[in-house]
């Protein structure tokens, strides 16, 4: 059938393409409110636009490209379209009507053309690359100091470092004012506590000396990570432009330039996860599934899983998934990848255990990743839906008033305060056991509450809180603070303040500040990678994909930009790789 209609708009190109071209503008004019006269000609350019989609789409199409792209496009025209029914100021869900049925598959439609251009362009440029070369020219240590010197003036401009309000709290911890907790990552605080300890003994108490050195620290671990993957993309697809573009996006993305001298525990983390990323590549790429894989094959991403796992409470499930992805991938080499994953696992848990309970070191609560239950109850008290059962065993652990009056839909924060986090910890499976109970009965109040909750990781036009530029002196709880000195004036520092503050960046570069783009793209890359038949490619994105599932049940805000921060740092590589073609990626075996 879809060969005979090929057929026909190959014989009639022009007045069907224009047809269907027409059709899909008026409902994007529909569903974006594009009624007024002054907006006609842009109305007449949506059109010109989607007819060159359609051209290009109907000029791309096969049946594979078009099953993949259904596969990516169905549910991401659906999340579009029921993002742009949340209103945003009431933080609800406009009823649906019949109309809305057509707008469905008219964005449908777009999407899975565009779709399908995208893997024509991408079977197209595809290429083989040599086997990694060591190019003696690319030196890691000059893209390094090229990264640094570009670094340079906003270290300088925000002297002595950026401070958000999470660190401030690992500050106090750092300098003795504070007890230690789990609650932000021990081994992040630790790599906060050495350098600022060290600064203030050397500069005299100075707690400001001891920020700058501590922010200076965490700029030159970022800068020799990203110059070895500049250095390394150059040796894998022996293309110095792609390394060079590479170069270009570290060292001035603003995002990634401002998170270099911010102190936040996303920042180290995402930039050892990238490292991770790159090297469980390495091994799928260059070792085939029959092979037997040995100790000097994993030594090296067995030492970066453990430092991601510590880098992130609920790190233990990215260990735990990349163990079960490698055992699945190299079963012959089932031995190595369980003792030595297993080996991780454990000495996570005897160190988060045991011993931080030895040192006093109080855990992480559990209520701090469930914030999915604590926003749905909250949903049902703000709206005057608790029953007199549910209040009785859910003011057990709750302050009921408080959460019907505190309910922040895309916030979870002030939903989890009127827990009593004592008591969630002490009876964990009755908690969990009164959630699942409740479910059925308030399944649609919980579903709304959900997508709302998400709104950010799934609809790719909400609005998006990427960066703190100065409020943590209010956070101090220390009876000693630092002063914010501009090194080079003020001048630099209220510029990029400007450019970066609030919902978005820039226009040119504001995508990357998007947390649904973000979340997508990498939905898009996993798809083309399937699309391609490169499944060994499910053992590296195995983490990134468990990764993104634990932000959908516990991120406590979806419009925070620093929790998919990873997601930025890998996308460029994952682009990069959809245009190789590697026999040992499609994971077959002889």
């Amino acid at each position: 059938m879809m060969e005979n209609l090929k057929k026909i708009i190959a014989k009639h190109n022009v007045a069907s393409e224009s047809i269907a071209a027409f059709l899909i503008t008026v409902s994007i004019i529909q569903q974006f409110n594009m009624t007024k006269s002054r907006q006609y000609l842009l109305a007449i350019l949506v059109f010109v636009a989607v007819f060159v989609i359609v051209h290009f789409g109907v000029l791309n199409y096969s049946k594979r490209r078009l099953r993949y792209s259904l596969f990516y496009c169905v549910p991401f025209g659906l999340a579009f379209w029921l993002g742009q029914k949340v209103v945003y100021r009431s933080m609800d869900i406009v009823d649906l009507v019949v109309v809305d049925i057509v707008l469905v598959l008219a964005l449908i439609a777009l999407f899975t053309l565009m779709s399908i251009c995208v893997l024509g362009f991408i079977d197209r440029k595809s290429y083989i690359p040599d086997r990694i070369k060591k190019n003696k020219k690319s030196r890691w240590w000059v893209f390094s100091l090229i990264i640094l010197l570009c670094y340079m003036p906003l270290f300088l401009a925000f002297f002595p470092g950026i401070v958000s309000n999470d660190s401030a709290v690992q500050l106090s911890q750092a300098v003795g004012e504070g007890g230690w907790s789990n609650w932000h990552p021990v081994l992040h605080t630790l790599f906060v506590a050495i350098p600022v300890n060290i600064g203030i003994k050397i500069f005299g108490g100075d707690l400001t000396a001891g920020i700058a050195l501590s922010t200076l620290l965490q700029m030159l671990i970022l800068v020799v990570i990203f110059g070895y993957v500049v250095k390394w993309m150059i040796e894998l697809t022996q293309k110095k432009w792609i390394g060079y573009v590479l170069l270009v996006f570290f060292a001035i993305c603003p995002i990634v330039a401002c998170y270099a001298v911010t102190m936040w525990k996303d920042v180290m983390f995402s930039s050892v996860f990238l490292l991770l990323f790159i090297k469980i590549y390495d091994l799928v790429r260059q070792k085939k599934r029959e092979e037997l894989l040995q100790l000097s094959d994993m030594w090296l991403i067995l030492l970066l899983v453990l430092i991601t796992g510590f880098l992130r409470n609920g790190g233990i499930l990215i260990v735990v998934m990349f163990l079960i992805a490698m055992w699945v991938y190299y079963k012959d080499s089932w031995k190595l990848i369980l003792t030595g994953f297993g080996g991780v696992i454990m000495i996570m848990i005897v160190i988060q255990g045991p011993i931080y309970g030895a040192l006093n070191i109080i855990s992480s609560p559990l209520m701090e990743s469930l914030s999915v239950p604590a926003q749905q109850f909250a949903y049902v008290a703000a709206n005057g839906k608790l029953d007199d059962e549910l209040r009785g065993e859910l003011i057990k652990y709750a302050d009921v008033d408080c959460l019907a009056s505190n309910y922040s839909p895309m916030n979870a924060d002030p939903a989890k305060n009127c827990f009593n986090y004592k008591a969630v910890d002490e009876n964990k499976i009755d908690f969990l056991l009164l959630w699942t109970k409740t479910l059925p009965r308030h399944l649609s109040d919980y579903m709304k509450s959900y997508l709302l909750h998400t709104y950010a990781y799934w609809y790719i036009q909400g609005d998006v809180w990427a960066l703190d530029f100065g409020h943590s002196h209010d956070e101090m709880w220390m009876k000693t603070d630092y002063t914010d000195v501009s090194l080079i004036g003020d001048g630099l520092k209220n510029a990029i303040t400007k450019i970066e503050e609030g919902s978005t960046v820039v226009v040119w570069v504001g995508w990357m500040n998007n947390v649904g783009i973000m979340s997508w793209s990498i939905y898009y890359a996993l798809m083309v990678f399937m699309y391609k038949k490169y499944y060994a490619m499910l053992v590296p994105m195995s983490g990134i994909l468990i990764y993104m599932f634990s932000l959908l049940i516990a991120s406590p805000i979806s419009w925070m930009f620093r929790y998919v921060y990873s997601l930025l740092l890998i996308l460029p590589t994952l682009i990069i790789i959809c245009f190789i073609n590697n026999k040992n990626l499609k994971g077959e075996k002889k």
